[in-house]
């Protein structure tokens, strides 16, 4: 049997308090590691959720996965692809719940959370804000998004509050708040442009260019959506 150099038996020997703050310590890091990492595992709510499925954009991207699929001699359809996807999303994300549980109070009380996904589907078609004004002739554009030329209201527009709701109007939605943008941009081009009668919103969207194209070919797909006129006159 082993024994220490001043004859005691190395199991009967106590651990000194300091190299237990060190296990303790070395035990708790093992375990917010293994927290951190099992919770960092991706998911989202938009895993199971229908209508962000059939968001125009997923619907791209489902295409075009389905596309590739067959280009590799898997025989498959958009829709066979897309439920087979659906499935799976379901037997991961229920799987992940059972496998974090453990970890769901440290996670909780000690803020490693994340609420928000990240790069969950990249936006490959974006647009961008424009807005113009008219004396009642043709429109000029007095605001268009990360234009040096036409810069009305830059400050504003380009604060990244602001910017991030402009990222959200490229997948359809927010309705309600470009709509308030709209208008609150309207009181002011009021008072900024005596001689205009009415500001129109829109967004153009352009797809953004595959490494094989060459520089112009974003521009080739370009169209407007979302435009809101608004009467000026009235706001005076």
């Amino acid at each position: 049997m082993a024994t220490g150099a001043n004859g005691d038996r190395e199991e009967d020997r106590e651990i000194p308090p300091h190299d237990r703050w060190r296990h303790a310590r070395a035990a708790f890091v093992l375990f917010h590691f293994a927290a951190v990492l099992l919770l960092s595992v991706p998911a989202s709510s938009a895993m199971r959720d229908i209508s962000a499925w059939r968001a125009p954009h997923a619907q791209r991207d489902l295409a075009a996965w389905a596309a590739r699929a067959n280009a590799l001699g898997i025989d498959v359809t958009q829709p066979e692809f897309e439920r087979a996807l659906w499935d799976f999303a379901g037997s991961y994300l229920e799987t992940r719940a059972i496998v974090i549980r453990p970890f769901a109070l440290y996670a909780h009380y000690s803020g490693a959370l994340q609420g928000w996904s990240m790069f969950a589907s990249p936006q490959t078609e974006p647009v961008w804000l424009t807005i113009d004004v008219t004396d009642g002739e043709a429109y000029r554009t007095v605001y268009r998004e990360r234009s040096a030329e036409h810069a009305w209201m830059r400050r504003e527009l380009d604060h990244n509050r602001v910017r991030k709701l402009e990222g959200r109007l490229g997948r359809g939605a927010y309705d309600d708040h470009y709509r308030g943008l709209v208008e609150w941009l309207a009181v002011r081009a009021a008072r900024d442009f005596p001689d205009a009668v009415r500001l129109r919103a829109r967004v153009e969207r352009r797809r953004t260019p595959e490494p094989f194209d060459d520089a112009e070919t974003d521009y080739l797909d370009a169209r407007w959506e979302r435009e809101l006129v608004v009467d000026l006159g009235a706001l005076r």
